[in-house]
């Protein structure tokens, strides 16, 4: 090993001690799937049975090492998530990985904790495609619904495609088949991409057909035990993974797509993946905290109770010192609210279902914006409604996705307030 070598590994060792560090809080704090596990473990084990092929050059190891400084120098003002995208990309090339280890490329990335941040971000348009397919399935059944959003109506009810049915967990883990496919096959840049927007576009529609079958169950046409609602997902996915393989297996025999010669494979890849980072990093860059001194006028009342303002713990302190907008906590009865004022879309604006689970909670969704949380400490009622301009407003949301994904596209400036109600007896 080359004293450049030497130089480059313990760069990538300091480098990621930081990024070790939040990746195991993240896995290990329950606000998100810990599936990433299996994908980072699978692209180990590639990576082992291709450690012969490994192979690093002066360009690769100096383009490597520039993405892990980036990931260094930019962490005050990256998310993390995309701290850890540069630091994987860059100890990738100054390992060796070359562009037909794509797919290892892929699952290195997949490992990161995505659920979450997908879910918010792609969630609620991924529902509104599953309800619009779904709904002209139907119609086509002569089925007379109507789709309003994520609902699809039918005969006075309201059956919701609701955050689980957005399909992202089946988009993964088809995902992850393709993408170990295409490692294991040694699959090139062109190809690999491909496979993976066939696998993508696939489980979209598959998703589809799952909300299409489960309506049937859910409207009451058909009188269905209730584990035909995770039974339904699995019957539809087993074909999902059969048609995917059946593909990667066709197109096995189509020339490998191989990029100009004069393009260098790792500057390829670098240029590859400017445009998911910048756009990420747009969508998820730090807030700019609100400068008005003019003081919140909270509401005094609500739901016939005074409202009686509580002083905010050390936890929600810190989290109002970068939070776009102003937070305040209240006594209603036996009820605790929450109350957060936000003057522009914000991705800090997120769900209580994730600070519950985070806390270790067991959350059963009961309806639109309601949950029974269920910890060390006993059960509690959550309802979360977001209010246009003032509490009670008939322009509202329960669904934080949804509420960002309309007023980031609306492009209005405006007042909203995030209402929280904690309950500890479950109605």
């Amino acid at each position: 090993m080359s004293f450049r070598q030497i130089v480059f590994y313990l760069l990538v060792a300091f480098s990621g001690l930081p990024v070790l560090r939040w990746y195991i809080s993240r896995i290990g704090d329950g606000s998100d799937e810990p599936m990433g596990l299996l994908a980072l473990g699978s692209a180990l084990v590639l990576i082992a049975f291709r450690r012969r092929e490994l192979q690093s050059t002066s360009l690769t190891c100096w383009v490597g090492a520039g993405s892990v400084l980036g990931s260094v120098l930019a962490a005050p003002v990256i998310p993390a998530m995309i701290q850890a995208a540069l630091f994987i990309l860059g100890t990738g090339l100054i390992a060796g990985l070359r562009k037909h280890h794509l797919g290892i490329f892929g699952l290195l990335f997949l490992s990161l904790p995505v659920i979450a941040s997908l879910q918010f971000y792609f969630g609620y348009p991924l529902r509104i495609v599953a309800a619009t397919i779904a709904s002209a399935g139907l119609k086509l059944f002569n089925v007379d619904v109507v789709q309003t959003g994520t609902a699809i109506n039918w005969q006075g009810q309201s059956i919701m495609v609701d955050p689980p049915c957005a399909g992202l967990n089946m988009l993964w883990t088809i995902t992850l088949i393709c993408l170990s496919l295409a490692a294991w096959n040694r699959l090139g840049i062109g190809r690999t991409a491909v496979m993976a927007l066939v696998s993508v576009l696939a489980a979209i529609i598959a998703n589809s057909l799952r909300v299409f079958l489960l309506f049937f169950k859910e409207s009451g046409i058909l009188n269905l035990p209730d584990w035909t609602h995770p039974g339904i997902g699995l019957v539809v996915f087993a074909p999902l993974v059969w048609l995917v393989l059946k593909f990667i297996k066709f197109r096995g025999t189509a020339p490998q797509f191989e990029p100009r010669q004069w393009v260098p494979a790792p500057a390829l890849l670098l240029v590859m993946s400017l445009g998911p980072i910048f756009m990420m990093t747009e969508l998820a860059r730090t807030e700019e905290v609100i400068t008005s001194s003019a003081p919140v006028v909270w509401p005094k009342k609500w739901k016939g109770e005074w409202l009686e303002p509580m002083p905010l713990s050390r936890a929600e302190r810190e989290f109002a010192k970068n939070f776009p907008g102003k937070i305040g906590v209240f006594q209603a009865g036996h009820r605790t609210i929450i109350l957060k004022q936000i003057e522009k879309p914000t991705r800090k604006l997120h769900s209580i279902v994730d600070c519950l689970k985070a806390s270790g909670n067991q959350v059963t969704r009961i309806g639109p914006g309601k949950y029974v949380a269920t910890g060390v400490t006993g059960s509690q009622y959550i309802e979360e409604t977001i209010f246009k301009d003032c509490l009670g407003n008939e322009t509202k949301w329960t669904d934080v996705s949804e509420w960002f994904w309309n007023t980031s596209t609306a492009r209005k400036a405006g007042c909203w307030i995030a209402l929280v109600e904690i309950e500890n007896r479950v109605p």
